[in-house]
């Protein structure tokens, strides 16, 4: 990690994922039930993308960067809606 003056205060122990808010850990104890529905989420983005890679062929514009950084977006938040269920 890349140190600076905003840095200079923070050791290991307050980098330990128990001392993070709640909202910044990860979340690495999913149940099972967890697990399948983000491994269905990541399948369905998947064909997502698929399609969009087949419809753009390849071609870069603005409009089709914003597709996919909007779906990378959504497959974000909607796995980190199951993988955070429970956590407090």
């Amino acid at each position: 990690m890349e140190e600076n003056n905003n840095q200079n205060d923070i050791n290991e122990e307050d980098l330990k994922n128990e001392n993070l808010h709640v909202r910044a850990r990860y979340n690495d104890h999913l149940t099972e039930e967890q697990d399948q529905k983000s491994k269905y989420i990541r399948f369905a983005f998947s064909e997502m993308y698929k399609c969009l890679d087949e419809i753009f062929e390849g071609k870069s514009s603005r409009e089709a960067s914003l597709a996919y950084t909007k779906l990378e977006e959504a497959q974000s938040w909607a796995i980190k809606s199951i993988t955070h269920e429970g956590m407090k």
